[in-house]
């Protein structure tokens, strides 16, 4: 079996398993309601969040209700939608070789911010929540950001308290361990996803989704 077959069989199989495309459906649809105004943003965040910690058990659940509220109104609020405001713009802000640096260094500003928002709200002890973010992120960005987890990070040999640049880096040599040009792996892949979705669960995911689905089962 090529490395090709092997991921098209993969998302196969994930998009079979109900729960799973259900997940990815009902977060897309959380993540396309934006906020109508700077005042609607901490609630907007707030819901995001949410979603991110029941759906996908990103370990955002350890967090008492108040600190998550501190989160969703403070520091983190303003630095998660200023990093939006930022990028909206950037046609070209999708994960690429040349945007690689800058993907990895707004990563580590949110996460960074997010520790910092722990802080404030009293929470000391030492958890990074790099998957939240991550998550978060891919959500919000879903051509720029992967996704990364303890199954991911197992399936793609890295450690997961290394660098997210690691994780970029994985996903940019996909094409050449493929023999694909990249705009050609993107097609492939998303074809892939659409034809296996459940009817009634079908939404329009990235390749990165859909590479990632691949990498959590087989890490799992």
């Amino acid at each position: 079996m090529t490395l090709l077959n092997e991921i098209e069989a993969t998302v196969n199989e994930f998009n079979r398993l109900l729960p799973y495309p259900a997940i990815d459906f009902a977060v897309h649809k959380i993540f396309q309601i934006d906020p109508g105004n700077p005042q609607e943003r901490p609630s907007v965040l707030s819901m995001r969040m949410e979603t991110i910690n029941s759906l996908f058990q990103s370990g955002l659940g350890f967090l008492k209700t108040p600190i998550r509220n501190n989160l969703a109104r403070g520091a983190f609020n303003r630095s998660y939608w200023e990093l939006v405001e930022l990028r909206n713009g950037d046609d070209h802000y999708e994960l690429s070789d040349d945007r690689k640096d800058i993907i990895a260094g707004d990563y580590d500003k949110v996460l960074s911010a997010l520790k910092s928002g722990l802080e404030d709200a009293g929470y000391t002890k030492d958890k990074h929540f790099r998957a939240f973010a991550s998550k978060l992120l891919h959500w919000t960005f879903p051509e720029t950001f992967p996704m990364q987890d303890k199954n991911s990070l197992k399936a793609m040999r890295l450690k997961p308290e290394g660098r997210y640049g690691s994780v970029v880096d994985f996903y940019l040599t996909l094409g050449g361990k493929l023999e694909m040009q990249m705009s050609d792996l993107k097609k492939k892949l998303e074809e892939i996803d659409q034809e296996s979705l459940p009817e009634g669960l079908k939404a329009s995911y990235s390749w990165i989704r859909v590479v990632d689905k691949w990498l959590w089962l087989k890490g799992k």
